[in-house]
């Protein structure tokens, strides 16, 4: 059984500036290449591979393996299930890089099986996954978890997606880059100063180090973040939220703030018990769990992995 992760990418993807659009169809050839070369590096040359989990940072339709719309990619209506399924000879069951994550933090990470989760995936983008006794919840479209896309009153910063005001666009690693430079910009007294150029890791880095404009700069966007973790509890009342995607490795510079903002927003008795988890997965996260979902569509694994 064999799954693989595409579009997710390692945690540096999350401190990125600018998104990096890329051909859909040659990205996924070069994808299903590397399945292939992985099987015959594994010595299993002509295997069968029985399923393949794919994870996409943006709107994906569960029910036809369409990427919908990943605005840091540059994608819109793409067939991934089609393009991977042609490619492989096998089926292929598409996710987004949020629902993959909750999924393997559940089983694997931080949330102990614990069954109703919402983990808020903050990188490159924002978005969340949700499960509700165990199952992740799609939508009726399957783009369910998209929060990074409600707009907020009082942001003007354009966004990928074509829209104006989404919390993604404050809550972000490019989010980090931005509100760095305009500090600088404005004169404010900054290591980064001195710096020929710096992504999110450079200004966490910064902010460890004690430097006063990077320590605001993360503690704003962690309690924009805390802010979206409201929503959550607020709208599903999960018993855990997992903080996941690159910038959950600032650690508690970002938490700290995330976690007072969260208890600041939302309702009490939503908030009563729930406890707020950094990934314990890391940027392995989204590909373990598309490892795992495409395991529940194994006749052996069914009961016993996952339900979706």
């Amino acid at each position: 059984m064999n799954g693989v992760g595409s579009g997710g990418g390692p945690a540096a993807g999350a401190f990125r500036d600018e998104p990096a659009p890329a051909d859909p169809e040659v990205v996924l050839r070069l994808v299903a290449a590397e399945v292939r070369a992985a099987i015959a590096g594994a010595g299993l040359p002509g295997a069968k591979i029985a399923a393949v989990g794919a994870v996409l940072p943006g709107l994906t339709d569960f029910h036809t393996g369409v990427c919908l719309l990943a605005p840091n990619l540059g994608w819109r209506d793409v067939s991934v299930r089609d393009i991977l399924a042609a490619e492989l000879g096998a089926p292929v069951y598409v996710h987004n890089a949020g629902q993959a994550a909750a999924v393997a933090e559940n089983l694997e990470g931080a949330g102990g099986r614990v069954g109703d989760l919402a983990l808020l995936y903050a990188g490159t983008g924002l978005s969340a996954g949700i499960l509700s006794d165990g199952r992740v919840f799609h939508g009726v479209g399957g783009t369910a978890g998209e929060i990074g896309h409600n707009a907020v009153p009082g942001i003007d910063e354009p966004c990928n997606c074509g829209n104006v005001g989404c919390l993604e666009t404050v809550a972000s690693g490019p989010a980090i880059v931005r509100a760095a430079r305009r500090a600088l910009a404005a004169g404010e007294a900054s290591a980064l100063a001195e710096a020929d150029g710096f992504d999110a890791r450079d200004v966490a880095a910064a902010a460890q180090a004690g430097d006063d404009v990077a320590g605001r700069v993360i503690a704003t966007v962690g309690e924009h973040l805390g802010l979206a973790a409201s929503w959550l509890i607020n709208a599903y009342n999960p018993a855990l939220v997992v903080v996941g995607g690159g910038l959950a490795a600032i650690g508690d510079l970002l938490l700290d703030p995330l976690r007072a903002a969260a208890a600041r927003h939302a309702l009490a008795p939503a908030l009563r018990g729930v406890e707020i988890r950094a990934s314990v997965l890391g940027p392995d996260a989204e590909v373990r769990g598309a490892v795992l979902l495409a395991l529940q569509h194994s006749e052996t694994y069914y009961r016993v992995v996952f339900r979706a």
